[in-house]
């Protein structure tokens, strides 16, 4: 063999050599999809593997309409794309069907999704429907990815769905009190048959009470999620706090925290419900105090989803009893000095007792007058005259109010037992046979500030014109937008939220003014 010969051989062996090398090259970054380890592309063409000739790339994608059905094949490990205009205040329902394969479904308002940027993402396994359901307030320009993990064909839809509102009632519980008070009206037929989920601050909520057979939910929020917090609770009389006592159910907080505990409770409901959920907030006694100081904080978020709100027994402008924890703070501290005294505040003290079921007394009315929310619920304190500094954040929401006007103030149980003579337990009785403990009356003299009691008819706790927001809200320019009032005697402040027929009355008024009952 001559060299030249040789030579020539030993190039064409190069020459294969480098032909097989290129080969083993293509056939790697075929199956690499050429995206460099990302399966979304960044700027090259989609799949042109469709029902027709048009390439859909990330720059240039596949027009689509609303209710329009497109069905097309790609192959795996390509993208393909798609753009839609859409209208305001829309629920989106855009859906991948009739799969073969296993394809991914991404979209993105005003943007290209990819694998790892997108608003919603479907990925279920192998060839199972996909589905992204998207609420919209604004219109939007969307974009609209397919991914394949296989080769399949596919059919994609673009529709509107129907916008399905919420409706949703929280039942706000008043001082001494919690969310059982509420039990004959949520086991009532005409309100929720029994079906009242409880919250408590910070809970997420997992399964849903059921409806009712308007199609309303119920909620009860239990206050006291600040009680034992030493930073923002408040210690009572003789530096009472919630951690030497159980249950406090709200009675040691300033309302600008109970206001927080509302605004848990209703964040909890819209993040389970969605935003096309509508609240009305009912509030008895303190729990519309609350209501209020939510409704009317800068700060609160969340009120948007609020459309009513409804107090009864609430002391908007505060109630004489509350002096009574001044008078006791004033003249009968400590405690060791004068609970023995044989005068006015021997007599106080023994009340005190009393009424927290530690002296004779027994009744479903309890009530522990050591607690700082008595302090709060004097009509010269800070906390009322706070809140009622500030009532323009009640302007766009529907107000009701139910007050009572049929009882004696200082009547706080009917037919209390336990006292040696059965009977209503009257504040005003000093000196009664056999009728229980009383305060003496110079104290009550202090609670009236000056007034008499026939002055203070209400509900024997709360007078009839600190239950009626309006006198707050005439002089402001505003008034409430229903007002409802009972003559009926001897309906006490914690039988009010077991008025069932008074409560549906307004109930009914108040669905009709948010368009519930349409």
């Amino acid at each position: 063999m001559k060299d030249n010969d040789f030579f020539v051989i030993l190039n064409g062996f190069f020459v294969i050599f480098k032909k097989l090398i290129l080969l083993i090259s293509l056939l790697i970054l075929g199956a690499c999809g050429g995206s460099g380890g990302d399966d979304s592309p960044s700027d090259k063409s989609s799949d042109t593997s469709s029902t027709t000739d048009t390439i859909s790339t990330e720059n240039s994608p596949f027009s689509l309409a609303l209710s329009e059905i497109v069905n097309k094949t790609i192959s795996e490990k390509k993208w393909h794309y798609y753009k839609l205009e859409t209208p305001e205040d829309i629920l989106l329902n855009i859906s991948l069907e009739q799969l073969t394969g296993d394809l991914d479904l991404y979209v993105k308002q005003n943007g290209i999704p990819t694998k790892y940027d997108y608003d919603c993402r479907s990925n279920n396994s192998f060839n199972r429907s996909e589905k992204c359901l998207q609420r919209l307030k604004n219109g939007a320009v969307h974009y609209i990815a397919v991914a394949a993990q296989d080769d399949s064909s596919y059919q994609l839809k673009a529709e509107l769905d129907e916008i399905i509102t919420s409706k949703v009632t929280l039942l706000l519980h008043g001082l001494a009190s919690n969310a059982d008070t509420w039990d004959n009206l949520i086991g009532d037929d005409s309100f929720y048959a029994g079906s009242c989920l409880e919250l408590n601050m910070g809970d997420e909520i997992e399964l849903l009470p059921q409806v009712n057979s308007q199609r309303e939910s119920c909620f009860r929020l239990n206050f006291g999620g600040y009680d034992r917090d030493i930073n923002v609770s408040t210690p009572g009389l003789e530096g009472k706090t919630c951690l030497e006592a159980s249950n406090c159910n709200g009675d040691y907080t300033h309302f600008e925290y109970l206001g927080k505990e509302v605004e848990s409770a209703i964040a909890s409901i819209v993040k389970r419900l969605g935003i096309d959920t509508e609240i009305v907030l009912l509030g008895h006694s303190r729990g519309g105090l609350a209501a209020r100081a939510y409704l009317q904080s800068q700060g609160s978020q969340y009120k948007e989803y609020v459309k009513a709100l409804v107090t009864t027994g609430t002391p908007h402008k505060g109630s004489p009893l509350g002096r009574f924890y001044r008078y006791m703070e004033e003249n009968c501290i400590p405690k060791s000095s004068y609970e023995n005294d044989g005068g006015i505040c021997e007599d106080n003290w023994e009340v005190i007792k009393m009424l927290a079921g530690l002296r004779w007394y027994k009744d479903d009315f309890m009530i522990d007058l050591l607690v700082p929310s008595i302090d709060f619920l004097s009509p010269e304190s800070n906390e009322i005259s706070k809140l009622n500094e500030n009532l323009v954040s009640l302007e766009n929401i529907k107000i009701s109010e139910l007050s009572y006007q049929g009882t004696q103030f200082g009547i706080l149980a009917k037919n209390a037992t336990g006292l040696l003579k059965d009977g209503d337990y009257d504040l005003y009785n000093y000196g009664e046979f056999l009728g229980g403990d009383h305060p003496h009356p110079s104290t009550l003299s202090y609670i009236e500030s000056g007034v008499s009691r026939a002055s203070l008819i209400g509900d024997g706790i709360v007078p009839v014109y600190s239950q009626k927001l309006s006198n707050l809200l005439i002089p402001q320019g505003r008034n409430v937008d229903k007002s409802f009032y009972s003559n009926e005697n001897k309906v006490l402040h914690t039988e009010q939220t077991s008025k069932v027929t008074d409560l549906y009355t307004v109930f009914e008024s108040v669905r009709s003014q948010i368009g519930w009952s349409e």
